[in-house]
C-alpha cells in the first residue's frame, strides 16, 4: 500500500508539472509573459532575449522559442539535456529533425497551427532512445516580434508512474483477496471484483453504502467498536469474523484493515482486506473428519479385539458343549442356534471392521443380490422400529465389478441418509431395491458421467420430505449439507458420488417436495461379464490329530484355556503360554517335542511376529499358525513378512481350526 501511496505522490507532481506548462501556455495566449516573469520572481533585465533565457533557465521541463519556420532561436538546459544536444548546436536547427521520421508531419501540424496546440509525439535523442514527450505551442508577438514559444514536456516518467499504477489496479481488480476501500466516515468507494464474486452483490449495489451492510450478527457491538478505535487511531487492525453475502448465507473471512495517510498524514481512506476462509476451514473440517474416521477405526479394532476373543472362547465352549451332550438332540439344537447367534456377530464385527478401514480400492467381480442382503443384516441392527424398510431384489443374475468394501460404505452412506430423511415423517418408509437397467442415449442426455449400456442400477428412497431444487445440484459438493449444524459434514454425498466414479458409473437423484414426496437416490454400476468364482465348499467335518504337540499361546485367559481344551479333544498335546516371552521358555523346555506354533497376534510383553521371529532362530522349519481378533488384512500388512505362515481370525470353528492344522503340518498351504 506503501508503494501505490507514491506513485500516487509521483505521478500527482508529474502532472502539476504538465499543468505549470499547461498555464504558462494559456498565459503566453493572452500576451502575459510579464506576468509569468512576475509570478516566477524573475527580474527583467533590459533587453529583449534576457527575460525569455531566464524563464527558460527556471523552468523544470523543455522550453524553446522557434521563428515561424520552426527554427530554433532559443533553448534551455532542460531541453538540451532531454535530446543530448548542446542550446548552441540546437540554435538554427529545425525542430521538426528531432522528432521521429512517422511522426514529423504530425509536429508540423502544431507548428503551422494558428493559436495554442499542443500534441503528445516522440523526440529522438542523440543516442536514439524515443523520449515520450507533451508538445505544446503558442504563438508569441513580444516587442515587435513574431516567434513560437514551444513547451516540451517529458512524459516517461508521467507514463512509466501510469503504468505502474495500472499494473497494481490491476492487481487488485484480479486479486484473489476481496479487496475494499473506504473513505474516513466508512462509506464503500471501491471494491475489487473478487468482493463482488463472494457476496453476489454488484457494484452499484456496493458503492455508496457502509460495510455494516455485510453484518451477520455473529460480533457484538463491542467487536466493532475495538475494530474502529484501532484504525481510526492510524492503526492496523486484523481479525476473524463472520459476514453475510446477499443471499443471507454466512462465510468466515480474516480482515485486515489499515489507514490511507495523504500527504499531510492524515487518513483519507482506510484498506481492507478480506481473505475468504470457507475453503481453508472446509479442509480443517475435513481433517477433524478423517482424524474422526480414524480414531472410530482404532476403537472399532479394539472393541473388535475384545469381542472376537469373547465370541472364540464362546464358539470353543459350544463346541465342547455339544460334544458331551451328543447324546441329547434337544440340547444340541440349542447349541447350534446359539453357535449360530455367535457367528452372526462375528460377521457383524467383521463388516464394522471392514467399514472402518481404509483400505486398496481392489476390484473384484461379484453378485449383489447376496452383497445386497449382508448390507440389509447390518442396517437392520440399528434400524428404528418405526420405520418401515424393504428390501426389493429382480430375479435376473446381476454381477458387478468393483470393491465390496467401498460400495458398501456407499450404500451404507445412503441408507443412513434416507433414515435421518424420514425420521419425522408421519409413516416413514425406506426401501432398497435392484433391477437390470438398459441406459440409452435419451437417459445419457443431461446426465454428468453416464455411458449408454447396460447397468445394475442399486435405488434407496425415503418419503422423507424431499430435496429443494436449488440444493440438488450441490448435493455432491464437498462439505454441503442440508442438515442442521453438527448433524453433517457434507462429506458423505461427495464420498459416493467419487467411489461410484471410481467405479465407471454415475448417481441419479430424484426428488420431490410436493405430495407424495421423498427422494430416490439411484446408483448405477456397469454390468461385469467376468464370472464369479464360485465359493469353497465348506467341509464341517473334524480332522483328528496323532498326539503331535503344539505351543499354544495368547494372553486371553479364556480363550487359551477353551483352545486347549479344543486341541486336546483333538488329540493333540498342548504346551501353552500366556504371552511371548514365557512361550519363549516353554519352547526351550519342550523344543523336541512341538512342532507347531499358534499364537495370538498381539500380545503383550512379545507379540506374534516377535515371537515367531526369535523361535525361528531356534528351529527355523518352525510350522506356525497366527490367530487374530483384528482386522486379518492389517495383521498381513502391519510389518509380518512370514508370508508362508497362515493367519487366521477370531472366532473360528473346530472344523476350520483341525482343518488348517492339518494342512500345515502336511506341508500343504490352506485356504484362509
Amino acid at each position: 500500500m506503501k508503494k501505490i501511496e507514491a506513485l500516487e505522490r509521483e505521478n500527482a507532481e508529474l502532472r502539476q508539472w504538465v499543468e505549470q506548462a499547461k498555464s504558462a501556455l494559456d498565459a503566453l495566449k493572452s500576451g502575459g509573459v510579464d506576468a509569468i516573469l512576475s509570478n516566477h520572481t524573475v527580474m527583467a533585465l533590459p533587453g529583449a532575449e534576457e527575460p525569455y533565457m531566464t524563464f527558460f533557465e527556471m523552468m523544470h521541463g523543455g522550453g524553446l522559442t522557434c521563428d515561424n519556420d520552426g527554427r530554433i532561436m532559443h533553448s534551455n538546459p532542460f531541453f538540451s539535456e532531454l535530446v543530448g544536444i548542446s542550446a548552441d548546436q540546437l540554435r538554427g536547427r529545425n525542430f521538426i529533425s528531432l522528432i521521429g521520421a512517422d511522426e514529423q508531419a504530425k509536429a508540423a501540424a502544431v507548428l503551422s497551427s494558428d493559436g495554442v496546440a499542443e500534441t503528445e509525439l516522440h523526440l529522438v535523442s542523440t543516442d536514439g532512445d524515443r523520449v515520450t514527450v507533451l508538445l505544446s505551442k503558442a504563438p508569441v508577438h513580444y516587442q515587435q516580434q513574431n516567434f513560437m514559444l514551444l513547451l516540451v514536456t517529458d512524459l516517461t516518467r508521467v507514463h512509466r508512474a501510469e503504468e505502474k499504477l495500472r499494473l497494481f489496479s490491476e492487481a487488485i481488480e484480479q486479486a484473489g483477496e476481496s479487496v475494499i476501500i473506504t473513505d474516513p466516515d466508512g462509506t464503500i468507494v471501491y471494491v475489487n471484483n473478487a468482493l463482488l464474486d463472494i457476496t453476489g452483490y454488484s457494484e452499484d449495489e456496493v458503492v455508496g453504502q457502509n460495510p455494516r451492510m455485510f453484518k451477520s450478527g455473529a460480533q457484538d457491538l463491542r467487536f466493532y467498536r475495538k475494530m474502529w478505535q484501532a484504525i481510526t487511531a492510524g492503526e492496523n487492525w486484523q481479525g476473524k469474523l463472520i459476514n453475510r453475502k446477499k443471499s443471507g448465507k454466512t462465510y468466515p473471512v480474516m480482515l485486515t484493515i489499515s489507514p490511507i495517510r495523504n500527504r499531510d498524514g492524515h487518513i483519507s481512506h482506510f484498506v481492507g482486506l478480506q481473505q475468504n476462509l470457507e475453503e481453508f476451514e472446509g479442509l480443517q473440517n475435513q481433517l477433524r473428519q478423517a482424524q474422526k474416521m480414524e480414531a472410530i477405526g482404532t476403537l472399532v479394532g479394539g472393541i473388535a479385539h475384545d469381542f472376537n476373543n469373547s465370541l472364540a472362547a464362546m464358539i470353543g465352549n459350544l463346541y465342547l458343549a455339544r460334544k458331551e451332550a451328543r447324546m441329547m438332540p434337544g440340547v444340541v439344537a440349542r447349541l447350534e442356534s446359539v453357535e449360530t447367534l455367535a457367528y452372526a456377530a462375528s460377521a457383524t464385527i467383521k463388516q464394522l471392521l471392514a467399514f472402518s478401514r481404509k483400505a486398496v480400492v481392489s476390484m473384484v467381480p461379484f453378485s449383489v443380490v447376496p452383497f445386497l442382503k449382508e448390507i440389509v443384516k447390518l442396517v437392520q441392527v440399528s434400524l428404528p422400529e418405526n420405520i418401515d424398510f424393504s428390501l426389493q431384489l429382480c430375479d435376473e443374475e446381476i454381477q458387478v465389478k468393483g470393491d465390496v468394501n467401498q460400495l458398501q460404505q456407499v450404500l451404507m452412506n445412503l441408507v443412513n441418509n434416507a433414515i435421518d430423511a424420514v425420521r419425522a415423517a408421519p409413516n416413514p418408509a425406506v426401501s432398497v431395491s435392484l433391477q437390470c437397467i438398459d441406459v440409452d442415449a435419451d437417459f445419457v442426455e443431461g446426465r454428468e458421467g453416464c455411458q449408454p449400456g447396460r447397468y445394475a442400477c442399486l435405488a434407496v428412497a425415503d418419503n422423507g420430505t424431499g430435496i429443494a431444487a436449488e440444493h440438488v445440484e450441490h448435493l455432491f459438493e464437498p462439505f454441503f449439507t442440508t442438515k442442521e449444524q453438527g448433524k453433517g459434514t457434507g462429506l458423505g454425498l461427495a464420498m459416493v458420488y467419487g467411489a461410484v466414479k471410481t467405479h465407471g458409473g454415475f448417481v441419479d437423484v430424484l426428488t420431490s417436495q410436493a405430495a407424495p414426496s421423498g427422494t430416490t437416490m439411484r446408483i448405477f454400476l456397469p454390468l461385469s461379464q467376468i464370472p464369479v468364482k464360485a465359493p469353497d465348499s465348506v467341509d464341517t467335518s473334524v480332522c483328528k490329530g496323532n498326539g503331535e504337540t503344539i505351543l499354544l499361546v495368547d494372553d486371553d485367559e479364556r480363550v487359551l484355556t477353551v483352545a486347549c481344551e479344543l486341541l486336546e479333544s483333538l488329540r493333540y498335546q498342548v504346551v501353552t503360554a500366556s504371552d511371548g516371552l514365557q512361550a519363549i521358555e516353554q519352547f526351550q523346555a519342550h523344543r523336541s517335542e512341538i512342532v507347531l506354533l499358534i499364537s495370538d497376534v498381539v500380545m503383550p510383553k512379545l507379540g506374534g511376529r516377535e515371537l515367531v521371529r526369535e523361535l525361528r532362530q531356534l528351529n527355523p522349519d518352525l510350522k506356525v499358525i497366527l490367530v487374530t481378533g483384528y482386522d486379518k488384512s492389517a495383521a498381513l500388512v502391519n510389518g509380518y513378512s512370514g508370508s508362508s505362515d497362515i493367519i487366521i481370525s477370531k472366532p473360528y470353528s473346530a472344523s476350520r481350526l483341525s482343518q488348517v492344522i492339518r494342512d500345515v503340518l502336511a506341508g500343504s498351504l490352506p485356504s484362509v
